[in-house]
C-alpha cells in the first residue's frame, strides 16, 4: 500500500524497531538542540497531536472508492 510516498518507512524499519527508536531520539535531539523551553513544549505538543492523528488514521479501515462516486466506509 502506497501512503503518499512514505511507504518506504514501513519497509525500512520493519525488521528492527531499535533503528526506528534511535532515529526518533536523534531527530528529537536535533530539533531541540537550540530551542528554548517554550519552543520545545510547542514542538512536543505538535508531534503528540501528529502522532495521535496518525494512530487514528491507522485504525480506519481501507475503503476502495469508485472513480465517479464516493463510497462510505461500512460502520
Amino acid at each position: 500500500m502506497d501512503c503518499g510516498g512514505w511507504s518506504f518507512l514501513s519497509h525500512m524499519f520493519s525488521r528492527n524497531s531499535y533503528i526506528l527508536l534511535a532515529a526518533a531520539v536523534l531527530l528529537a535531539v536535533l530539533l531541540a538542540w537550540e530551542a528554548d523551553v517554550d519552543e520545545r513544549g510547542r514542538m512536543a505538543a505538535f508531534f503528540t497531536v501528529l502522532g495521535d492523528a496518525l494512530a487514528l488514521l491507522a485504525l480506519q479501515p481501507s475503503c476502495p472508492a469508485a472513480e465517479d462516486e464516493v463510497t462510505p466506509c461500512p460502520a
